[in-house]
């Protein structure tokens, strides 16, 4: 019986990372089956191996967590206080299994494999859905412009309709370092040749997914984890050389997505600070300036503890309404930048906090597992500063899945006995 729960647990793990860049929208489902399945392993009766520096993240989170749930008492709307706290709970589920290990099934290659060929067939689903069966839909629909051309450098529309682009992007990305994780692995399975060809074919290939997905973001996770990556492997004048190399990569990425990525060709700089109140806001500008701006704009209505967890949402649909901005009062659209989120809610002091615990994580490990947590660092920071990550329940399961992804060992040991 012990086995079968320990299959269990480690295929809905293979499943829960599959899940996550495939159009299922089972994330939720097989986090519940893991996690059951860990606790009727009665794993938490081992010998804990306590780890303080590899703890720290999630003590930290655990503060923030607890932050919140004080927050609710003195939250104007209580149930969406109650909801957001019901979301950031998840979070703090996986520290059990940092301190109490999986079981001995769970080996790096394999489930980092997954990973990576999961995300690969994806990005092949979101392709043949945008431009073979939208495409077809759009040809025959006869109330559809006649005039319609395809855009094969763009396919965020579609994409928004089975997954966020952002958070689609952060999987993508983490798979593309999973490559250059499993490239020693090939070289030793089928030769250098081969593992050259087959490593740049699926980083090229999860690269285009990122870059078809229209996240502006997502292409500079691509560009920041290939860089720390090849940092890491150089040593003296090689690195410094590397560096100066890497600082020209980047000016021509950021040229390149400003002149040619086709979210910004439709970038309306004459009308990004139409703000007026008796103007409805036009959808040719970009949304989270806006959001920011009224966000700061409005700071002084809400008081230096903030309002309440989970309730910048109905702060800003308040605001919405009073300048009607129609398209965000349908959409409900949050403050698309964590720290301002939670500077609203919590006050400025957690929103420094927050910023603070996601800056001494890469501190918390060494070697390999400091590449890697650097990596997770730099990408969440970004993504933190144009989305909620941590308001969404996939945001929050994949943070936390993360964290533990970053600390497992290559292969399990069975613990021994207390």
């Amino acid at each position: 019986m012990k086995n079968i729960i320990e299959h269990i647990n480690y295929f809905s793990f293979l499943c829960l990372l599959a899940s996550f860049t495939l159009p299922l929208p089972f994330v939720r489902f097989f986090w519940i089956v893991w996690l059951v399945s860990w606790l009727l392993e009665c794993r938490f009766l081992k010998k804990p191996d306590i780890r303080r520096r590899s703890l720290l993240p999630m003590a930290g989170l655990a503060v923030w967590f607890v932050w919140n749930l004080l927050s609710v008492a003195w939250a104007s709307d209580k149930t969406q206080a109650w909801l957001m706290i019901g979301r950031q709970v998840d979070i703090l589920f996986t520290a059990p299994l940092l301190i109490f290990g999986v079981n001995s099934l769970y080996k790096r290659q394999t489930w980092l494999r997954v990973l990576v060929y999961a995300a690969a067939i994806s990005v092949v689903i979101y392709l043949f859905n945008r431009y073979w069966i939208g495409n077809y839909e759009h040809a025959i629909n006869k109330f559809r412009d006649s005039n319609f051309e395809i855009n094969w450098l763009w396919m965020d529309d579609m994409l928004l309709e089975i997954k966020h682009h952002t958070l689609y992007s952060v999987v993508l990305s983490g798979s593309i370092f999973g490559v250059l994780l499993l490239s020693s692995d090939y070289e030793q399975r089928y030769g250098k040749p081969v593992a050259v060809i087959l490593s740049t074919a699926l980083i090229g290939w999860l690269s285009a997914g990122i870059y078809w997905s229209g996240s502006r973001t997502g292409i500079l996770m691509v560009a920041i984890t290939l860089s720390l990556y090849f940092l890491y492997r150089l040593k003296g004048k090689q690195r410094w050389i590397a560096v100066a190399a890497v600082l020209l990569f980047f000016v021509a990425v950021t040229l390149s997505v400003r002149w040619f990525h086709p979210r910004l060709k439709i970038f309306n700089n004459e009308e990004l600070f139409m703000y007026k109140a008796e103007q409805t806001y036009h959808p040719a500008n970009e949304g989270r300036v806006a959001i920011w701006h009224l966000i700061m704009e409005e700071r002084n209505e809400y008081p230096f503890y903030g309002l309440g967890a989970g309730n910048s949402s109905v702060f800003l649909n308040e605001h919405y309404v009073q300048r009607n901005w129609q398209e965000y009062i349908e959409h409900g659209f949050n403050a698309h930048n964590q720290f301002l989120a939670t500077g609203m809610e919590l006050g400025a002091a957690a929103a420094i906090l927050l910023l603070v615990l996601w800056l001494l994580i890469p501190f918390c490990y060494n070697g390999e597992k400091r590449l890697a947590a650097s990596v997770f660092t730099i990408i969440t920071l970004l993504v933190m500063s144009v989305e909620n990550l941590l308001c969404g329940l996939e945001g929050i399961i994949l943070v936390a899945l993360s964290l533990l992804l970053i600390d497992l060992p290559a292969e399990q040991k069975t613990s021994k006995k207390a």
